[in-house]
């Protein structure tokens, strides 16, 4: 990616606030977010986008973790201004239609979202290989030192 900063509290108000920047690029009020996603993680991602944006959450397949392509195809509309996944997933697939789904998302102009655990980085492809718009994460799995309750930062990173 082109420009990357650590304006956030953490991981999961870096996902939020990369969705509310996908749709505020975009103009429009939807999103739609791989059900992979933790309860916890997806809770913030409410909280921060409501009450002006619309979250629809897409299926996938129990056996493999691979989102159901179908119904992502399906759900991603005129309206819908991002596509949300995890790579790796928190119930630790790893994602590997990530072109696929960056295809749909582009074909109703919506932008590509991924959030990612950048130690994976040194051995997956990064999202920008596979078409995504908006990259953020948690950086505390890179070493910060938790001090006082903290040592926690969100990284957002995105194309110029």
């Amino acid at each position: 990616m082109d420009v990357v900063n650590v304006p956030t509290y953490d991981g999961y108000q870096a996902a939020a606030t990369s969705l509310r920047m996908a749709c505020r690029i975009t103009g429009r009020k939807l999103v739609v977010i791989s059900s992979t996603i933790g309860k916890d993680k997806l809770s913030k991602i409410r909280e921060y986008l409501k009450p002006d944006i619309e979250i629809q959450t897409t299926g996938y397949s129990p056996e493999t973790g691979q989102l159901n392509l179908d119904a992502l195809e399906q759900q991603v509309s005129d309206q819908g201004g991002a596509v949300y996944f995890e790579n790796p997933s928190y119930l630790g697939f790893i994602e590997l239609n990530g072109s696929e789904i960056g295809r749909i998302a582009h074909a109703r102009d919506a932008l590509l979202v991924v959030s990612v655990d950048p130690i994976t980085l040194g051995i997956l492809a990064p999202p920008s290989n596979y078409g995504a718009d908006i990259v953020c994460g948690d950086i505390q799995p890179l070493g910060m030192h938790m001090n006082y309750g903290g040592g926690q930062a969100g990284f957002i990173a995105t194309r110029d």
